[in-house]
């Protein structure tokens, strides 16, 4: 029995090249926190035997507060800066002298940094719950692989 969303049906939407490269990610990202995901699931009261729940995986994806692949996250929040940036060059707004840009971007960093990863998280949360059998079918043996370990 499947708990959470039900697996895509053919009148599901098709996958989008942005949803793909999450479940892509979230599969990753789920074989390199495989034990932290175990001993939270064991926490829970899971047997962390099998596929999780939905409301596990979600709560420990949303506790976590981390994007799937922080590099890609990372590289984007750059991109926005550089952005950012390049928008107020001919600002006169726009400080001179490397300080002075630092100090802009620091700023810009405690504004939106912390809403642009909640942004990140929920665009998964929302990816995941999509294709939740499609993820389910494609992790494998990767959930039930876990409690072997326990042994």
């Amino acid at each position: 029995m499947i708990l959470g969303p039900q697996p895509n049906s053919s009148s599901d939407p098709v996958i989008t090249e942005a949803e793909l490269r999450v479940l892509d990610e979230a599969i990753d990202y789920f074989y390199r926190n495989r034990d932290e995901f175990l001993r939270y699931r064991l926490r829970k009261g899971d047997s962390g035997i099998g596929a999780p729940s939905w409301d596990l995986l979600q709560s420990f994806v949303l506790k976590k507060n981390q994007p799937f692949n922080m590099q890609r996250y990372m590289t984007s929040q750059a991109q926005a800066i550089r952005d950012m940036l390049a928008s107020r060059n001919d600002s006169p707004l726009l400080p001179s002298g490397t300080q002075a840009r630092q100090g802009v971007v620091t700023s810009w960093i405690q504004r939106h940094a912390m809403e642009n990863r909640q942004a990140e998280v929920m665009f998964q949360m929302h990816c995941l719950r999509l294709h939740w059998g499609e993820f389910l079918e494609r992790m494998g043996s990767g959930f039930t692989a876990q409690a072997g370990q326990m042994s």
